[in-house]
């Protein structure tokens, strides 16, 4: 009863999503506001029918209905309830039917978009919030046909089994049970700047609204996409038992590229509502979701072989295909139509553009090597017959060298005075003031090579270029504090995010920099030694969970001759699923973790496996840091605006509409 009803709640949610999606067409039976007042009702009902859909999957799972064929495959009675609930979304039907829960649930966004009272710029802006209406319900819809005709969450399986297949044990963490929430919260939120920039240029509205309208939605889905890669590797770093936090898998990867486009976003977009690189920032804003797409597709196809694919399914693959190259085509050729009437700012561009412009450039060129690096291998084997691999040092040569140039330019945006003829004696001024940073950038290059000449040159002048970003952010504060009254919460957001970026490259480096690992076969009482360091094995005994059992070493940790924790590794071993795992042991501090692992072991003695990770605690530190900063950011946008402000939040009273106003009573309606 429970799973028909979920079926009947798709079907009406789909339904209601292709009413929306026909908004536009409405306009020839009503009236503008009458039309709107049907696709938002339509919303309204979409969301609603999906939600009942998702919580009927919820209860299946909860109550083990194993003649469904998702629960059969991914849940078990020695499962815990909160385990069970988890899975709902720990495999393919499941996770895609939240991610069209939250793509119904942002939709909303929309509804926060009214006409303008005078009409504005004329008919599109006054045609703006149908028109985003209109477009997000087709992005719904097609979701809603995959999950429904492609990917049934509520498929039966006859006859029914007595016994489930069991969650997959990696996936039994609380990590893997928040960190594909976010991460599709993120990839949603993506589809709300692409849908307002879409609907803009399908409405003829001006740039620089557009601009503006989409700008609070991307800070908010790129902290919740932050805030997802950051959970999935805090999970690949301490259950996967690698020890490491990022390994460039393909999935990890396809995570990333619509990070590093929704960070020039970001920055496009605070540029574009002044009027500076409108264009640019609205083609950013379709290729971030576009991207988050590419994500979906690929994993959900079995295109790329990695520990987060989903099993391989044709279909499914050339279905998500054909919802990326809708969406692809339909706005990118609308862009091309559109762009040439894109107004932007007709001043002469000015020192501070110049480094704005390089660093935008930057990102998506670090979006490309990254794609490159992740389906060349695909490619090679497709057309040539070859089967290649792309490793770590792809990335290590191509990637990490030229994302370093980013951190110059992050420090010298934001103190490079705009409205200032680029010049040369305004940019000797520019470096000029920067004497603090650039005198901490040399005190790090000497320190470092001093004292540890080991170090390779690369990750010196990273260490230096973040010691000096850090510097500068915190100048940057200092000067611009008391000029930015009213707009100090996205200064304060700005500055957050810098100096998060300098902590993470910092911290990045020294981690891979000072790491260690050594390795030993002890028996009972026998110690494994490092510099300052021993791990002695106490013993190892049997111990049981709810659906599974383990070898549990007990493991002391001495510094100095001082013991200071004990440690309990794991192998464990899942019955239901004959998977065995490693769950390693984390001793955490303020400048270095140690990692214990407990190795295959018999009468000769247990393997130990001891990592030395330095400064790891900073990473999860900086990441927070970003998402706070972004979080910020959004609030400090949305605060102004119901104030009735307007501008890019950094603390420069110069910049509302320069080279170009807006009708403010277009924006977005917060009330």
């Amino acid at each position: 009863m429970i799973a028909t009803l979920g079926l009947l709640a798709l079907a009406a949610a789909l339904v209601a999503a292709l009413t929306q999606s026909l908004g536009l067409l409405w306009l020839r039976l009503f009236s503008l506001p009458r039309a709107t007042q049907t696709a938002r009702a339509a919303l309204l009902v979409s969301l609603q029918m999906t939600a009942v859909a998702f919580i009927c999957l919820l209860l299946s799972f909860w109550r083990n209905d194993f003649s469904l064929r998702v629960v059969a495959e991914n849940s078990h009675t020695l499962l815990s309830p909160a385990w069970r609930l988890a899975a709902t979304w720990g495999n393919h039907e499941g996770s895609l039917l939240l991610w069209t829960l939250i793509l119904a649930v942002c939709s909303l966004a929309t509804l926060t978009l009214r006409p303008s009272a005078d009409g504005g710029r004329g008919d599109g802006t006054r045609l703006l919030p149908l028109a985003a209406l209109s477009v997000q319900g087709g992005v719904l819809f097609l979701f809603l046909g995959f999950s429904l005709f492609f990917s049934n969450p509520f498929a039966r399986l006859t006859p029914a089994p007595l016994e489930g297949a069991d969650l997959n044990p990696i996936l039994q963490d609380p990590a893997l049970a928040f960190h594909p929430p976010m991460l599709y919260l993120g990839y949603v939120g993506l589809s709300l700047s692409w849908t307002i920039t879409a609907a803009g240029l399908l409405a003829r509205a001006d740039g620089v609204t557009i601009a503006r309208l989409a700008r609070p939605w991307t800070l908010a889905a790129w902290s919740a996409l932050t805030a997802g890669l950051a959970l999935g590797s805090w999970w690949a770093y301490y259950e996967l038992g690698w020890g490491g936090w990022w390994f460039w898998d393909p999935v990890e990867n396809l995570a990333l590229m619509p990070w590093l486009v929704a960070t020039a976003q970001v920055h496009a977009l605070a540029s574009a509502a002044r009027g500076r690189f409108v264009a640019g920032a609205l083609l950013l804003s379709l290729l971030g979701f576009l991207l988050a797409l590419l994500a979906t597709f690929a994993v959900r196809s079995g295109l790329l072989v990695s520990v987060h694919s989903f099993a391989i399914a044709p279909a499914r693959g050339l279905a998500a295909l054909a919802i990326l190259a809708t969406a692809g085509i339909f706005s990118l050729t609308l862009f091309a139509l559109r762009a040439p009437r894109l107004s932007s700012s007709r001043s002469p561009p000015d020192g501070h553009d110049a480094v704005f412009l390089i660093n935008l450039l930057l990102l998506p060129s670090l979006a490309a090597v990254v794609l490159v690096g992740t389906f060349y291998p695909l490619a090679a084997e497709l057309f040539l017959g070859l089967r290649l691999a792309v490793g770590e040092g792809y990335y290590a040569l191509a990637f990490v060298p030229l994302s370093l140039f980013l951190l110059p330019g992050a420090g010298l945006v934001p103190l490079w005075r705009r409205g200032v003829a680029l010049s040369r004696a305004e940019a000797l001024r520019s470096l000029r003031a920067a004497r603090w940073g650039w005198t901490a950038l040399a005190a790090t290059l000497i320190i470092v090579s001093l004292l540890m000449p080991e170090v390779s040159w690369l990750a010196r002048f990273a260490l230096a270029l973040s010691v000096w970003l850090l510097v500068e952010s915190l100048r940057c504060l200092a000067v611009r504090w008391r000029g930015s009254r009213g707009r100090r919460m996205g200064l304060a957001a700005m500055v957050t995010a810098h100096v998060a970026l300098a902590l993470f490259v910092f911290s990045a480096t020294v981690s891979r920099s000072w790491q260690w690992e050594r390795s030993a076969l002890l028996s009972y009482g026998e110690r494994l030694s490092a510099p300052r360091h021993g791990f002695r094995l106490d013993s190892v005994s049997g111990v049981a969970g709810g659906n599974w059992i383990a070898e549990e070493g007990r493991v002391v940790w001495f510094r100095d001759g001082v013991e200071r924790d004990v440690l309990r590794p794991q192998r464990r071993l899942y019955p239901a699923s004959s998977v065995t795992t490693t769950e390693t042991a984390i001793a955490s501090r303020f400048l270095y973790d140690f990692h214990v692992r407990l190795g295959a072991g018999g009468d000769e003695g247990w393997r130990v496996i001891v990592l030395y990770r330095p400064l790891t605690v900073w990473l999860w530190f900086s990441a927070t840091l970003m998402v706070l900063a972004g979080a910020c950011g959004f609030c400090g946008l949305v605060f102004r605006r119901k104030a009735g402000g307007e501008g890019d939040g950094d603390g420069d009273k110069n910049d509302d509409d320069k080279g170009g106003g807006v009708a403010a009573s277009a924006v977005v309606n917060d009330g």
